[in-house]
């Protein structure tokens, strides 16, 4: 079972690293989605 302060540590992580590549690769990550 996930603990819920995993999961949402995680999902920030994610979207700092989403928004770290967007300023750096111009925001090609989108394209992939």
């Amino acid at each position: 079972e996930i603990q819920p302060h995993l999961c949402k540590t995680v999902m920030e992580n994610f979207n700092k690293r989403m928004h770290m590549c967007q300023q750096s690769c111009g925001g090609h990550l989108l394209d992939m989605l």
